[in-house]
Protein backbone atom coordinates (compact mmCIF):
# COMPACT_ATOMS: atom_id res chain seq x y z
CA UNK A 1 0.00 0.00 0.00
CA UNK A 2 2.87 2.24 0.94
CA UNK A 3 4.69 1.58 -2.77
CA UNK A 4 1.24 2.38 -4.09
CA UNK A 5 0.92 5.82 -2.32
CA UNK A 6 4.40 6.41 -3.69
CA UNK A 7 3.81 5.68 -7.27
CA UNK A 8 0.58 7.75 -7.08
CA UNK A 9 2.28 10.49 -6.06
CA UNK A 10 5.13 10.51 -8.28
CA UNK A 11 2.57 9.82 -11.51
CA UNK A 12 0.91 13.31 -9.79
CA UNK A 13 4.17 14.94 -10.05
CA UNK A 14 4.62 13.69 -13.56
CA UNK A 15 1.36 14.66 -14.50
CA UNK A 16 1.76 18.03 -13.86
CA UNK A 17 5.15 18.61 -15.65
CA UNK A 18 3.39 16.91 -18.43
CA UNK A 19 0.69 19.62 -18.25
CA UNK A 20 3.10 22.29 -18.13
CA UNK A 21 4.76 20.97 -21.59
CA UNK A 22 1.50 21.10 -22.80
CA UNK A 23 1.11 24.63 -21.88
CA UNK A 24 3.80 25.68 -23.54
CA UNK A 25 3.77 23.42 -26.85
CA UNK A 26 0.67 25.56 -27.21
CA UNK A 27 2.63 28.91 -27.75
CA UNK A 28 4.06 27.49 -30.92
CA UNK A 29 3.31 29.75 -34.21
CA UNK A 30 5.81 28.01 -36.51
CA UNK A 31 5.54 24.16 -36.08
CA UNK A 32 8.58 21.65 -36.85
CA UNK A 33 8.24 17.94 -36.68
CA UNK A 34 10.25 15.70 -34.32
CA UNK A 35 11.15 12.98 -35.71
CA UNK A 36 9.58 9.44 -34.44
CA UNK A 37 7.66 11.18 -30.98
CA UNK A 38 5.25 8.05 -31.15
CA UNK A 39 8.12 5.81 -29.70
CA UNK A 40 7.65 7.37 -26.47
CA UNK A 41 3.66 7.05 -26.72
CA UNK A 42 4.29 3.06 -27.65
CA UNK A 43 6.76 2.94 -24.92
CA UNK A 44 3.81 4.27 -22.34
CA UNK A 45 1.61 2.05 -24.63
CA UNK A 46 3.72 -1.07 -23.41
CA UNK A 47 4.52 0.05 -19.80
CA UNK A 48 0.87 0.17 -19.16
CA UNK A 49 0.15 -3.25 -20.40
CA UNK A 50 3.15 -4.83 -18.38
CA UNK A 51 1.81 -2.55 -15.43
CA UNK A 52 -1.90 -4.41 -16.10
CA UNK A 53 -0.48 -7.68 -16.22
CA UNK A 54 1.62 -7.53 -12.98
CA UNK A 55 -0.10 -5.63 -10.61
CA UNK A 56 -3.34 -6.17 -9.05
CA UNK A 57 -6.39 -4.60 -7.25
CA UNK A 58 -7.32 -0.88 -7.97
CA UNK A 59 -3.62 -0.09 -8.76
CA UNK A 60 -3.60 -2.38 -11.83
CA UNK A 61 -6.18 0.06 -13.26
CA UNK A 62 -5.00 3.57 -12.16
CA UNK A 63 -1.40 2.96 -12.77
CA UNK A 64 -2.15 1.52 -16.79
CA UNK A 65 -4.25 4.05 -17.22
CA UNK A 66 -2.53 6.96 -16.15
CA UNK A 67 0.77 5.83 -18.52
CA UNK A 68 -2.00 5.80 -21.16
CA UNK A 69 -2.97 9.36 -20.16
CA UNK A 70 0.78 10.52 -20.28
CA UNK A 71 1.67 9.09 -23.33
CA UNK A 72 -0.94 10.64 -24.94
CA UNK A 73 0.31 13.80 -23.58
CA UNK A 74 3.52 13.40 -24.68
CA UNK A 75 2.11 12.91 -28.23
CA UNK A 76 -0.30 16.12 -28.24
CA UNK A 77 3.18 18.05 -27.48
CA UNK A 78 4.64 20.22 -30.06
CA UNK A 79 8.04 21.70 -31.00
CA UNK A 80 8.95 25.23 -33.23
CA UNK A 81 9.24 28.78 -32.57
CA UNK A 82 6.72 30.94 -29.89
CA UNK A 83 6.52 34.64 -29.21
CA UNK A 84 8.73 33.57 -26.21
CA UNK A 85 11.51 31.57 -27.24
CA UNK A 86 11.87 27.98 -28.62
CA UNK A 87 9.82 25.21 -27.71
CA UNK A 88 11.12 21.39 -27.74
CA UNK A 89 8.47 18.88 -26.85
CA UNK A 90 6.56 21.11 -24.30
CA UNK A 91 10.36 22.68 -22.97
CA UNK A 92 10.26 26.67 -23.38
CA UNK A 93 13.44 28.10 -23.72
CA UNK A 94 13.23 32.09 -23.89
CA UNK A 95 15.15 33.23 -27.03
CA UNK A 96 17.48 35.51 -24.01
CA UNK A 97 18.62 32.63 -22.43
CA UNK A 98 19.09 30.37 -25.97
CA UNK A 99 21.42 33.05 -27.80
CA UNK A 100 23.33 32.29 -29.32
CA UNK A 101 20.56 30.95 -32.44
CA UNK A 102 22.68 29.39 -35.25
CA UNK A 103 20.94 28.50 -38.47
CA UNK A 104 22.17 25.75 -40.44
CA UNK A 105 21.02 25.93 -44.30
CA UNK A 106 22.55 22.81 -45.24
CA UNK A 107 21.47 20.47 -42.21
CA UNK A 108 18.17 22.59 -42.27
CA UNK A 109 18.45 22.40 -38.41
CA UNK A 110 18.34 25.30 -35.67
CA UNK A 111 21.08 25.34 -32.61
CA UNK A 112 20.14 27.18 -29.29
CA UNK A 113 22.33 27.39 -26.30
CA UNK A 114 20.40 24.94 -23.74
CA UNK A 115 21.93 24.85 -20.22
CA UNK A 116 25.15 24.17 -20.33
CA UNK A 117 25.25 22.77 -23.85
CA UNK A 118 23.72 23.17 -26.91
CA UNK A 119 20.61 22.03 -28.42
CA UNK A 120 19.25 21.22 -32.30
CA UNK A 121 16.00 21.74 -33.46
CA UNK A 122 15.57 20.06 -37.22
CA UNK A 123 12.98 21.62 -39.96
CA UNK A 124 11.67 21.03 -43.33
CA UNK A 125 14.03 22.26 -45.53
CA UNK A 126 10.81 24.70 -46.77
CA UNK A 127 10.44 26.45 -43.09
CA UNK A 128 13.76 28.10 -43.79
CA UNK A 129 12.58 31.78 -44.46
CA UNK A 130 9.42 30.93 -42.25
CA UNK A 131 11.92 30.40 -39.06
CA UNK A 132 14.55 33.06 -40.27
CA UNK A 133 11.63 35.84 -40.86
CA UNK A 134 9.66 34.72 -37.47
CA UNK A 135 13.17 34.60 -35.30
CA UNK A 136 13.73 38.35 -36.89
CA UNK A 137 10.14 39.72 -36.12
CA UNK A 138 10.79 38.24 -32.69
CA UNK A 139 14.04 40.38 -32.35
CA UNK A 140 16.22 37.22 -32.54
CA UNK A 141 19.85 37.67 -33.71
CA UNK A 142 20.89 34.85 -35.96
CA UNK A 143 24.02 33.90 -36.81
CA UNK A 144 24.28 31.91 -40.28
CA UNK A 145 26.45 28.61 -40.38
Amino acid sequence: MTEDILFYCLDGVIFVMFLNMLRHSKEVDVEVKPGMKWIVFVVFGVLAVISFLNFDGPFRWIQSGMLLLLGAMYYQMKSGLGVRGIIMMGSLRDYEKAQPVRISKNNSCLFYKRWRGEAVMLFDREQLEEIRSYLADNGVKIEEI
